[in-house]
This record gives C-alpha cells, structure tokens and sequence, in this order.
C-alpha cells in the first residue's frame, strides 16, 4: 500500500494543479475547476487521489493550470 493519502484537501490538490489555495477556491466558485469535490465533512472540501491523478494523466489535456493551453 501507498504512504501518500488517498483523499487529498484543497492545499493538496493546489499544489498538484500549480496554484494557489486562492486560484482553486475562485475556480470552484466560478465553476471553471475540471472536478468536482467530494461530499462535504466538517465543512472541508476533498478529493479523490484517483481523480486527480486520472484528470492529471489524461492525454491531451491542458498543461499547467487546467485553463491554459500547452504551446
């Protein structure tokens, strides 16, 4: 088994997306964020280790931040 967390917090998914906690948090509001939390606990958003990484992966997608367009 891994020793990375299998559900990662908004400071988790920032840093593999190369943003700050800020960015994500208008991306969320504006709807603009390619994936979608899981259900709330405690007030805090999640996500799931395996989306992220699958969207990450995915062939063709948008380098860097998930709105900009790979030169």
């Amino acid at each position: 088994m891994t020793d990375e967390p299998q559900i990662l917090l908004v400071a988790d998914v920032a840093k593999m997306f190369r943003c700050s906690v800020r960015t994500l948090y208008e991306a969320l509001s504006r709807g603009s964020f390619p994936i979608a939390p899981l259900p709330r606990i405690d007030r805090k958003l999640r996500w799931s280790r395996q989306q992220v990484d699958a969207y990450l992966q995915q062939p063709g997608r948008v380098s860097g931040r998930w709105g900009r367009r790979s030169a």
